[in-house]
Order: structure tokens, then sequence, then C-alpha cells
């Protein structure tokens, strides 16, 4: 079943209940991309002003080097 297929079953389903209908596929699309695109300008920012990488695997030193081994 396709994504479209659902949602037009979901939006008769909302109908037979009296609820509203469900938002289309893809609707929150551009938003999500937004979100990331300033989240890692946030990161970029953050890492810059630092000088440093500070968004590091766990277990890991800032090198990248296994501290756990």
């Amino acid at each position: 079943m396709t994504a479209t297929q659902q949602h037009l079953l979901d939006v008769y389903r909302a109908a037979h209940h009296d609820r509203p209908a469900p938002p289309a596929p893809g609707t929150g699309d551009i938003r999500l991309v937004r979100e990331l695109r300033t989240w890692w300008a946030f990161r970029r920012i953050v890492r810059n002003a630092l000088g440093t990488k500070v968004f590091h695997s766990p277990g890991t030193n800032r090198k990248g080097l296994d501290v756990l081994a």
C-alpha cells in the first residue's frame, strides 16, 4: 500500500468517525529540512566558537581515538 492509498483510507475512516482528516503525506517535509539546516548551522557555530570537535562519538576522545580499549 502506498502512502497516498493509506492517507485516503485514513481520510475515509476519519470521515466516518466524525474526526478531522489527517495531514497529507509530505506536509512536514519542508519544515523538517529547515529544522535540520538550522541544527547543522548551530553545531557549526558552536564547534567554531570552541575551536574543538564538540560532537564526537561516545567512547572516543576529541581526536576520535578510542579511549575504552
